[in-house]
């Protein structure tokens, strides 16, 4: 599911991708203990606190990041 989610139509070919796409971003980040991570991440790298305000592209890399973080 995070290869489909990662493709470039990703959000025209999945329904609710972008509901989706912030829920496992959510889901991981709590898991882990991350969520403070999250928005000092957000902040520096989209100058945006709440992660509803990121474009699709950013929440894309958002995805991204905490899926790669280790």
């Amino acid at each position: 599911m995070g290869e489909l989610r990662n493709m470039q139509s990703a959000p025209k070919k999945i329904e609710n991708w972008r509901n989706k796409t912030i829920k496992s971003i959510q889901a991981r980040c709590s898991e882990k203990g991350w969520q403070e991570w999250r928005k000092e991440h957000m902040a520096k790298k989209f100058g945006k606190s709440s992660i509803t305000e990121l474009s699709d592209e950013e929440v894309k890399q958002l995805y991204q990041t905490v899926w790669s973080k280790k």
